[in-house]
């Protein structure tokens, strides 16, 4: 029998790295039974947006009380008095140089109104002066006739006289004041918008003034009629002779407490009559009633060198001729008013 070659299986080029076993290599696999399908997945529900939360409360931090602005000086329907528009910051040091330098600034801006102003009351000073040379005339020709009526007549006369003359004072510094804050402000008025502001609130500046003059002076003239009543009685000369000067120091210092009545009578309508002693003198704490006293050592200074160059004493310089005496005391008088607004604003800036 002959011997069947055996047959090699061919020799794979690429042997794999690890070749199987004969046991893997015919290893029977189990069939595998059939798994059961998975159930699909249910849709999970959306997320909920998240709720926005709320910013942490900020703390809010007090800031300084915003000014007041000052509106239109003037309006055509009914001419009131602003009060002046307040800066953010300035200094609560205010020198009665700095205050002179800013109203004769404020003092150019409105200066024909000023011009107009004093021409005007001038007219109707010499208007009045004219009358009450008549009414004198008829003074004269009473008391002639009839002894106390004619008494009772000059006296009716010099209050009338005091009246007027208060009246006109009050106009004057009234129309001057409000030209001269207006042009702190940097606001050109007119002479016939400015004339309507002092008409509309003369009666208010009038009985204000009225008031604290009559505060101011009232316990001086009592103090004065009682030390003669004393002097009279021969009760206490020492006594006597305190009491006026008792009167004058309080003189001193309600000045230095409601100077400023006038102003805020003008400028802060809202304010009562009353209440504007008050309001004065909150003004003048911390600083302005030192304002005042150095303005006023500087006044007695000037009238002294006033009275050193013209070699005439205070009385003689007001009762002058002059008419260049008379035009300085004009400018004067002027600029004591532009100073006494440039405190005014200063206060109530520094105040509130």
């Amino acid at each position: 029998m002959e011997d069947q070659p055996t047959t090699q299986p061919p020799i794979n080029p690429n042997p794999p790295l690890n070749p199987p076993n004969n046991d893997t290599l015919y290893a029977t696999v189990a069939p595998t039974e059939p798994t059961e399908p998975k159930p699909p997945m249910q849709p999970t529900e959306p997320t909920p947006p998240m709720q926005p939360t709320e910013p942490a409360a900020i703390p809010q931090v007090e800031s300084a009380p915003t000014p007041p602005s000052m509106a239109p000086l003037i309006t055509p329907e009914t001419p009131q008095v602003a009060a002046p528009e307040m800066p953010t910051q300035v200094s609560p040091k205010y020198s009665v140089h700095q205050a002179i330098g800013e109203g004769i600034k404020a003092v150019f801006v409105n200066i024909w109104p000023i011009i107009g102003s004093t021409f005007l009351i001038s007219v109707v000073i010499i208007a009045v002066t004219l009358l009450f040379v008549i009414l004198s005339l008829i003074g004269i020709l009473s008391l002639k006739l009839l002894v106390s009526g004619g008494l009772i007549y000059f006296g009716l006369v010099l209050v009338l006289a005091l009246v007027i003359i208060s009246a006109i004072s009050t106009l004057a510094t009234t129309s001057f004041s409000i030209a001269i804050m207006a042009g702190a402000e940097n606001q050109r008025i007119g002479l016939i918008a400015t004339l309507k502001a002092a008409l509309s609130s003369f009666m208010r500046v009038f009985l204000a003034s009225a008031v604290m003059l009559l505060i101011v002076l009232g316990p001086l003239l009592a103090l004065i009629l009682l030390a003669g009543g004393l002097v009279y009685m021969k009760a206490s000369t020492v006594l006597a002779f305190l009491l006026p000067i008792a009167g004058i120091i309080w003189v001193y210092i309600a000045l230095l407490r409601f100077a400023l009545v006038p102003y805020v009578a003008l400028f802060e309508p809202s304010v009562q009559i009353f209440q504007t002693l008050g309001r004065s003198t909150h003004l003048l704490e911390k600083g302005g009633q030192w304002f005042i006293v150095k303005g006023v050592f500087l006044l007695i200074l000037v009238a002294i060198l006033g009275s050193v160059l013209t070699g005439q004493n205070l009385r003689q310089l007001q009762n002058s001729n002059n008419p260049v005496i008379q035009i300085v005391i004009a400018l004067l008088s002027l600029i004591m008013i532009a100073v006494m607004v440039m405190l005014y604003r200063n206060r109530r800036i520094v105040r509130g």
